[in-house]
């Protein structure tokens, strides 16, 4: 006998949410679009690349009602990318993720910062994340831009 352990619906996440209860999730880790345009920025190897075709899917971050929407669903959070809507974050927090890319010299960031809901120290997260360095042990092939390493949200040690 199997058990159903995850569902995936393809519709606007803002609609999705309002249809769960209050606290309904005990952890929503988010990576929202930053509005930061990432798709213009030139690679480490000097090129651009577009995700799927699209070129404009990080053009714009989401609005307040998405995030009242996702801290009603949720009892705690992990939001990447929050340094670029702070003002949208309910509350201040002594407990941000910094993770730390190693990139080098390119248009992105070395880091990246995510707001967490959790009563905890800063915590910093080392895994580079250019070239042969993303192929490690565990990881999987990256299929997207914004994808993120296996280990980071075990650093929270909740």
């Amino acid at each position: 006998m199997s058990t159903l352990i995850s569902e995936v619906y393809n519709m606007d996440c803002v609609q999705s949410l309002k249809h769960y209860p209050d606290k309904y999730f005990d952890l929503a880790i988010v990576d929202p679009p930053y509005g930061i345009g990432v798709n213009k920025m030139q690679l480490g190897n000097g090129k651009r690349k577009v995700y799927r075709g699209k070129d404009d899917w990080d053009n714009s971050a989401p609005g307040i009602e998405y995030f009242t929407e996702l801290f009603r669903v949720s009892k705690n959070q992990v939001v990447w990318g929050a340094n670029h809507f702070i003002s949208r974050m309910p509350y201040d927090t002594s407990c941000w993720l910094i993770w730390d890319k190693g990139t080098g010299e390119n248009d992105f960031a070395d880091a990246e910062l995510a707001w967490t809901s959790f009563k905890k120290p800063v915590r910093k997260f080392f895994k580079s994340w250019v070239g042969s360095n993303v192929k490690e042990r565990n990881e999987p092939d990256r299929i997207h831009p914004t994808q993120k390493p296996i280990q980071l949200p075990i650093t929270l040690k909740v």
